[in-house]
């Protein structure tokens, strides 16, 4: 969409996702990680695909407990509570391993799923590491309702290219949802 195009020409033409930005992702993207699974898992019971394994079953159960007791953040973001992130991933690694759990996945068409489901499920472990730092690939394929106006600034080959990212579904906003204006660069 409209925003990752905005990542793109940040990570080509601008400066890129550093320090405090990039650290504003994690949560974004174990978001992403949390919103696969649990989707996933509530597929799961809709389409009757069980768990094969022992293991993934019990996985299932803390995974379910956990989102039970998520945070709630009013902002879409599903958030965990301190120290159950490591029990989480050794959780969804299970998962991801089970025949019944990738099953489902692959019934993704049946359902709604992220596209950069399969992307955070492959790297679970990596983004439940507390030390965590998204790549700026982690960044690109990371999903977040943009709800408000920002504005973007991109000087490309003297030409200074401001981008207006207008928040919202699309039957919530005007005709004009991406503007810019173009100027010489000084």
């Amino acid at each position: 969409g409209k925003s990752t195009f905005i990542k793109q020409l940040k990570i080509i033409k601008g400066e890129g996702f550093e320090g405090k930005i990039r650290d504003e992702y994690v949560a974004v993207i174990r978001s992403n990680l949390l919103q696969a699974t649990k989707s996933i898992l509530m597929a799961m019971t809709i389409l009757c695909i069980d768990c094969v394994g022992e293991e993934a079953k019990d996985a299932t159960m803390r995974v379910l407990e956990v989102l039970s007791e998520m945070e709630d953040t009013h902002d879409e973001l599903l958030t965990v509570k301190p120290g159950a992130l490591e029990s989480l991933s050794e959780s969804i690694v299970t998962l991801w391993s089970d025949e019944g759990f990738k099953s489902c996945y692959s019934r993704s068409n049946e359902y709604q799923l992220m596209d950069s489901a399969k992307y955070y499920l492959d790297k679970s472990a990596m983004i439940c590491d507390p030390a965590f730092k998204p790549s700026d690939q982690d960044i690109l394929r990371s999903r977040k309702k943009t709800t408000s106006i920002i504005e973007y600034l991109f000087d490309i080959k003297k030409v200074r290219l401001k981008v207006i990212d207008v928040g919202g579904q699309r039957k919530e906003r005007g005709s004009g949802f991406l503007a810019s204006t173009i100027s010489r660069a000084s």
